[in-house]
């Protein structure tokens, strides 16, 4: 015979069944029993609640030395190829070599030197002038003025448009510029005629009259300024027509070295030399100087000409600038007007006539004459031309107190 066990649950059951019989049979032990079941029914309850805390602190015990072990096992390292490895590791040694190299020439290294100060703007960032084109001239105003606020035409010639066509005089310059006509001058000057109107005189440098009778070189100019319409109210006496003006080259601290020579036709030879820098912050020069010598196409034609120009510019502090120009223009040639001088051989011909145009001197000139310019056609050994010229000027800025060239 086999019994079968029944489970807890109903064993318990069973139990509190079989008290609440007694208990009714018998009042007094069902108490004290009653009370003994709820007590070991208590305890068991404490007993099962001990058990799983006690379970659960050891699961989280365990899962923490789990993970602490964990934590310290060694890291994996991965290495690389055999190959690999040579191949990277040469460059680092270089670099690990070169590093001290490297900060021993860091630490032999000059310091950087401090860039010298400009001795002063130059005339072309003072005019704004690049190329062939200006912004600004002070020739209308005696003061440095945008063109565009100029109540009056002016034309600017600048000195690389000077230099990229050649020109060499005041005559070549104009025949660029409209509203100027040329003039012969008698072969013996400059002689313009701007605007209708026929003038010798008004020629001036740096805003200074300049109306000498020669025929002026351009190997000194920076620029060339024709100021056309009446200019009395500025530059006093003054033709109708308008003006010319050449701005000379200025000792402004830039350094420059250039020199040209020039071979051409009838034994032509001419030099130009322009030289100048910053001596120090305060004090730059500059030379410029030229040459030249040569024959024309006509008979008994010939010209020498040669002229120096030292410039030094002084500034004792930012507001004072003083320039100092001096010039010596050496001009000896052929007074040329255009008209043969001496009539041909065996007389005159239908289609070459000697009059009116036959030599006044037809003699041998007189002592007093000999050497002398002569102002009519004679013989070409005595008919010469001559002009030495010497200019001085100081100019003053004082640019604290104006702004205005004195």
């Amino acid at each position: 015979m086999s019994f079968a066990k029944e489970p807890r649950s109903l064993r318990f059951e069973a139990a509190i069944n079989s008290v609440e019989n007694n208990r009714g049979r018998n009042p007094g032990r069902k108490i004290s029993m009653a009370a003994s079941l709820r007590a070991a029914l208590f305890s068991v309850s404490y007993a099962t609640l001990g058990i799983v805390a006690t379970t659960e602190t050891w699961a989280q015990t365990t899962t923490a030395q789990q993970g602490q072990g964990a934590s310290q096992l060694p890291p994996v390292q991965i290495t690389a190829p055999e190959a690999r490895r040579h191949a990277n590791t040469a460059p680092a040694q270089r670099a690990d070599r070169a590093g001290p190299r490297r900060r021993s020439q860091v630490a032999r290294r000059p310091e950087a030197q401090v860039a010298p100060k400009p001795f002063a703007e130059s005339q072309d960032a003072r005019t704004g002038t690049v190329g062939v084109y200006a912004n600004s001239t002070s020739i209308a105003t005696k003061t440095n003025t945008p063109l565009v606020n100029i109540p009056q035409s002016i034309t600017v010639v600048t000195k690389d448009f000077i230099r990229d066509q050649g020109f060499q005089s005041l005559t070549e310059v104009t025949r660029y510029v409209p509203g100027v006509a040329i003039h012969q001058g008698e072969g013996n000057r400059d002689e313009l005629v701007i605007r209708g109107v026929d003038s010798s005189a008004n020629f001036f440098v740096n805003g200074f009259r300049d109306d000498v009778q020669y025929f002026r070189d351009l190997y000194n100019a920076q620029s060339v300024e024709i100021l056309k319409g009446p200019s009395a109210l500025t530059f006093g006496r003054s033709a109708g027509g308008g003006l010319v003006n050449r701005t000379l080259k200025e000792a402004d601290g830039t350094r420059i070295y250039e020199a040209t020579g020039q071979v051409g036709s009838w034994n032509d030879k001419r030099v130009t030399l322009d030289a100048g820098q910053a001596v120090n912050e305060n004090v730059a020069v500059r030379f410029n100087a030229m040459y030249e010598n040569s024959d024309t196409f006509r008979d008994y034609g010939h010209l020498e000409r040669y002229g120096i120009n030292p410039t030094v510019t002084l500034k004792p502090d930012d507001d004072t600038k003083i320039k100092l120009s001096y010039e010596f223009y050496h001009d000896f040639r052929l007074a040329d007007r255009g008209n043969p001088s001496q009539g041909l051989p065996g007389g005159a011909t239908r289609f070459n006539p000697t009059a009116p145009f036959a030599p006044r001197c037809v003699r041998p000139a007189p002592a007093r004459r000999r050497g002398h310019a002569s102002n009519g056609g004679g013989r070409p050994s005595l008919d010469r031309y001559r002009n030495d010229r010497q200019c001085i000027s100081l100019v003053a800025i004082l640019s604290r107190f104006c702004s205005m060239s004195l």
